[in-house]
């Protein structure tokens, strides 16, 4: 149908009429999540201290617009064919298909502390009372299976627009008790 040659996108006749048109269209998922969770976790031992922060969520999907956009760009040949770009009935943009909804579901290691106190330490005749070194470790840490920057959206209407990648940070740390 529709002069289809390899590489174009597949529809399908929802309605059974042997006609692929409006009638076809169908809710292909939720980017609401089924499942939000998330870990807290706090460990103390002598003077050592662990701390780690973990969320995610499973059971949505996401519309991956920014990957339907390269693909139904005429400028670029990211589609497996690239006479399907030539056909308006065949952009992703206009015509959207499953191909570009894909699982928002996610783990992401959020923080992790680990930190040592070391008390009563001498400095000549003065005794400082603490002094605690640590390392921070923030988002270092994300599994998703989604052909996206991050899983998490921002859109209220569950696409990948305007998402950047999340750096991870890692930072030293030094507390003083006088």
């Amino acid at each position: 149908a529709n002069g289809c040659v390899p590489g174009d996108l597949k529809y399908a006749d929802l309605d059974g009429n042997n006609v692929l048109d409006g009638n076809d269209r169908t809710t292909l998922g939720s980017y609401i999540p089924n499942f939000t969770y998330g870990i807290n976790l706090g460990l103390n031992y002598k003077n050592l201290d662990f701390q780690l922060t973990t969320y995610g969520q499973a059971g949505a999907q996401m519309f991956n617009r920014k990957r339907a956009l390269r693909y139904s760009s005429q400028n670029y040949n990211f589609d497996p064919s690239a006479a399907a770009l030539l056909k308006p009935w065949n952009v992703s943009d206009q015509k959207y298909s499953s191909y570009f909804v894909e699982s928002a579901d996610y783990f992401r290691i959020q923080n992790i502390t680990l930190g040592y106190t070391f008390r009563n330490v001498k400095f000549g005749n003065y005794t400082m009372p603490g002094l605690r070194l640590s390392l921070t470790a923030d988002r270092p840490f994300t599994t998703f299976k989604a052909n996206a920057f991050s899983p998490e959206l921002s859109d209220s209407q569950g696409w990948d627009t305007e998402v950047y990648p999340l750096t991870s940070t890692y930072t030293l740390g030094l507390k003083i008790d006088f």
